[in-house]
Parts: structure tokens; C-alpha cells; sequence
């Protein structure tokens, strides 16, 4: 899609969330995979989701991310486990000199159901590369609005039960310690923790992060991965 393209679709919708955003994320296939039920089958994975803060409760999605991204998959799970979603994309309009918030293609038949979860109730995580080979997992940062001023990174984790504790640490060697909650109240299906770093401290595009897990009196295997964003970012 071009830029004029974008323009005039801008113009007929009168002025669409992507036009906030500088570059666009779309399908890599053709179809979109969601699933909304009162079963849902949980992944497992410690990390559910990478989100900034917002009081937006809308089913729009944006991505914070570098240049230097071209495909990552896109994961949406509600904490009561009866919404899913997982979908390969692509990025298209790059604008190198201006801001690095991508507006994510996101054609839910389930509008109305993701909008009544708040932020602390749906957990978006993106991830570089396919959906299909999650092996060596590179997190970027999501948000359910285009500014994000004063906002929390938040990290929905899956704790098994246990204590979690979360660290970031930069290339420098500036150490981050997150402040994890346990959540309490509700059915929490995907996920039972928030751990959350005001975004105003992460100055710097990489992190390492190391979740580790306690219960019992025991340690479990730590999780750990790269955190990766945008140092430049430009709010409308």
C-alpha cells in the first residue's frame, strides 16, 4: 500500500487510527486466526503478554518498534482464557525519519468483546519472526493507543502459582527491577501476575529480561528474553 493510498483511505474514514501511525502492519495470509469460547486451550508459556499502559479499551492494536523489523507475530489472550488470537505480519511503510508506532491490522469479528477488557485484562504479545518458530523470542512492545505519555510497560505473566520476581537489564548494564502484583480477583485462565516498569525508565532500545519463579521455598527455571524498542518515539 502506498502512502497516497494510506492518505486517501485516511481522508474517506476520517482519519483512521493508522493515520496516526507512520507504517502499517498486515496479514502475512489471508485469513485471520481468532477464537472466542468458554474453553480455550492455555500455551503454557511464562510470558503472555508486553504491553504500555493506556486507558484505552478499544480492539485497536499498535506496535513500538525499530526499522530494522520486517515480520513478528501477533498474540492476543484474554486473561479469562476465552478470547485467542494468533497471526503472522508483516510491515509495510517505512518512514525511517519519523515515528516508529505501527498500526496492526486487526479484523476481530469480536469487537465488542475485546473492548470490555481493560488493559490489565487482555495481553498483547509481539514477538520477531513467525508464529511457528518461537524458539529464540525477541519482545516488542505493544498498546492499545498511539500515545502513550506517562505510561507503565506491563508484562502479563503466567506464574504457576509461584512468587515472581522480573529484572531488566540494558546493554550498559543499567539494572531494572520490575514491581510484580499477583491479581486476585477474577478468572485468570492465561495469566495471574503484571509485572510493570514505568516506561519513562527504559531510556535505551534493548533490554534482557529474567523472570524467575519461586514456590515453595523452591526456584523454578528462570524465563528469560530480549526486550526490544523504539528510543525515538514521536506522540500525536
Amino acid at each position: 500500500m502506498s502512502k497516497q493510498a494510506i492518505l486517501i483511505y485516511c481522508i474517506i474514514f476520517l482519519l483512521a487510527p493508522q493515520c496516526f501511525a507512520e507504517r502499517l502492519a498486515t496479514l502475512s495470509k489471508n485469513s485471520f486466526n481468532e477464537h472466542f469460547s468458554s474453553v480455550v486451550p492455555v500455551s503454557g508459556n511464562v510470558l503472555v503478554g508486553a504491553v504500555y499502559s493506556s486507558t484505552s479499551t478499544n480492539n485497536k492494536f499498535f506496535l513500538d518498534t525499530t526499522n530494522g523489523i520486517s515480520d513478528f507475530c501477533f498474540k492476543v489472550s484474554s486473561i479469562n482464557g476465552t478470547y485467542i488470537s494468533e497471526n503472522d505480519y508483516k510491515l509495510i511503510e517505512s518512514t525511517p525519519d519519523k515515528s516508529n508506532r505501527v498500526y496492526i491490522e486487526y479484523p476481530t469479528k469480536f469487537e465488542k468483546i475485546i473492548t470490555a477488557f481493560n488493559i490489565n485484562q487482555l495481553a498483547p504479545l509481539a514477538t520477531t519472526g513467525s508464529c511457528d518458530d518461537q524458539r529464540y523470542q525477541h519482545v516488542l512492545l505493544s498498546s492499545r493507543a498511539v500515545n502513550v505519555d506517562d505510561s507503565q510497560v506491563l508484562f502479563m505473566i503466567s506464574s504457576g502459582r509461584s512468587e515472581v520476581f522480573m529484572q531488566l537489564k540494558s546493554a550498559t548494564g543499567k539494572r531494572i527491577k520490575a514491581k510484580c502484583e499477583r491479581l486476585e480477583e477474577g478468572k485468570r485462565t492465561s495469566y495471574d501476575t503484571i509485572c510493570e516498569v514505568p516506561a519513562s525508565t527504559m531510556s535505551e532500545d534493548t533490554y534482557n529480561i529474567k523472570i524467575a519463579r519461586r514456590k515453595n521455598g523452591r526456584s523454578l527455571p528462570a524465563t528469560t528474553f530480549t526486550l526490544q524498542k523504539s528510543i525515538n518515539e514521536t506522540h500525536d
